[in-house]
């Protein structure tokens, strides 16, 4: 039928993402940018001028928010317009980390007081009073 997956079919755990940040940075970074906003040193990098590449995208757009977990995992493995494939360079298993790793940043740049742990939003809460 052409449908991707919806969700990541392996268990997200502490370890999954460490190594999906390890492998992001390696091979993601440059152009997406260390926070997934699509700033990475190729893309920004000459002065601001860049380097004449496609713009990557950032991943915090509603666009990507809500596309499917194995939309993210076919870009990885097969590329998609300018950007390469890794898919010789990432096992499945660390396309997988790396996609789990990708709804982290997201979530780390779209987050509510209710994302927050319960014992830790008052904390925060008082930290950020009159923030925005």
């Amino acid at each position: 039928s052409g449908a991707f997956v919806s969700e990541i079919p392996v268990e997200v755990t502490p370890a999954l993402l460490d190594r999906g940040e390890e492998r992001y940075l390696i091979y993601c970074a440059v152009c997406h940018g260390p926070s997934g906003d699509g700033q990475g040193v190729i893309m920004a990098g000459n002065a601001g001028q860049g380097y004449g590449y496609t713009p990557a995208p950032t991943y915090h757009s509603d666009y990507l928010r809500d596309i499917e977990d194995g939309y993210l995992y076919s870009v990885i493995a097969n590329g998609v317009r300018s950007m390469p494939s890794y898919g010789h360079e990432l096992l499945p298993q660390d396309r997988w980390a790396v996609v789990a790793y990708i709804r982290a940043l997201q979530r780390s740049q779209d987050a509510d007081l209710e994302d927050i742990p319960l014992e830790e939003r008052d904390r925060v809460s008082s930290q950020y009073v009159g923030s925005n």
